[in-house]
């Protein structure tokens, strides 16, 4: 329930903000590379790592996932002395996770370059991230824009979905709706959960496109289908509030306890609401508590939305029995989150 600014009122659901939130040249390698190459075979050394299990590139990004770090480094490393981009690339992804190395962003961002400079999408992406996050690099927006554009013009997703984002918030390049929901629709039709979240955010609130609540519910649904938290929430909103559906609080506790499973915190709280009000669900009182007190945890102590939670929490807190009370803590005590279904950010 909102108010004509559509601001939360204090007795109803919470609403979260709305922005979530993602080469032609050939490099010929030299001693500078080959030298990052002997570095790789001394720390297998030093690792005292077995001989080569691995002969292929495809034999070693399957050692890689099994988790037999040793012999995927080692025949990437071969791979690396001719030259192959993708070698590269997961040996950038071995050392921006420690994978079989010590952890190491600029070591990362290093072999990243070598293989974006060839042309790899995935590691254009991931290049144009480390220089957003600042990781290994000084911290550049522009310089983002520019990997990023170059994996999104190869058709990368996630670089698609991440160039929407900077264009909404204006960051690297002039601030354009426009251009945000250009590059999002790009990478929503690919299947891309966040951009699909962020397409329907755009539609709901008409910004780069014709106002559509029946648009933003289609968009989130297909997120929301790929088990995105933060889709699921705003469905579940959408249903709450009959906006682009006929209005069904039944609909409405469905997606907020998917996102509520996952350990969405606004969920969680819009879920308590339901419980204590009796809407989509039989009126529960420790149901509610549990759900109000899980939302509490997981907010920062500075977000001022904490204070409604914690104040929603002990509301219902007061009518309880003891028995009741303990019953509700025991029930958050034990609760654990489910994973989610939907895509890690990181291109790997």
């Amino acid at each position: 329930m909102t108010n004509e600014k559509g601001v939360p009122e204090m007795g109803g659901e919470m609403r979260r903000s709305s922005s979530i939130r993602q080469d032609e040249k050939r490099t010929v390698l030299s001693f500078k590379v080959q030298g990052l190459v002997a570095s790789m075979l001394l720390v297998l050394a030093l690792l005292g790592a077995p001989a080569t299990t691995a002969q292929t590139l495809d034999d070693a990004v399957s050692a890689w996932k099994r988790g037999d770090y040793a012999a995927a480094i080692e025949t990437f490393s071969v791979f690396v002395e001719q030259g192959s981009a993708l070698a590269q690339f997961r040996l950038g992804v071995m050392y921006e996770e420690g994978q079989g190395v010590p952890q190491d962003d600029g070591e990362a961002v290093r072999w990243y370059r070598l293989a974006a400079e060839q042309g790899h999408a995935k590691a254009q992406f991931r290049l144009g991230f480390m220089y957003v996050e600042g990781r290994g690099v000084p911290q550049d927006d522009g310089e983002a824009v520019r990997w990023y554009r170059l994996a999104a013009e190869q058709g990368n997703a996630l670089a698609q979905g991440w160039i929407g984002y900077m264009y909404e918030e204006g960051r690297g390049v002039p601030q354009d709706d426009g251009e945000a929901v250009r590059w999002y629709r790009l990478a929503a039709e690919q299947g891309d959960a966040d951009a699909q979240v962020n397409l329907g955010v755009m539609y709901e609130e008409g910004r780069g496109v014709p106002q559509d609540d029946g648009e933003a519910v289609r968009w989130y649904r297909l997120a929301a289908d790929q088990g995105d938290a933060v889709a699921q929430f705003n469905l579940g909103y959408m249903y709450g509030e009959g906006r682009g559906v006929p209005q069904d609080d039944g609909e409405a506790v469905r997606w907020y306890r998917l996102a509520s499973e996952q350990g969405d915190a606004v969920a969680q709280f819009n879920l308590g609401y339901m419980y204590e009000e009796g809407r989509g669900v039989p009126q529960d009182d420790v149901q509610a508590h549990k759900w109000y007190n899980l939302a509490a945890s997981r907010i920062s102590s500075s977000d001022q939305r904490r204070d409604r939670v914690v104040k929603a929490r002990n509301r219902v807190g007061r009518k309880m029995t003891r028995t009741q009370l303990a019953e509700a803590q025991r029930l958050s005590r034990e609760w654990r989150p489910k994973p989610s279904a939907a895509q890690d950010v990181p291109d790997r």
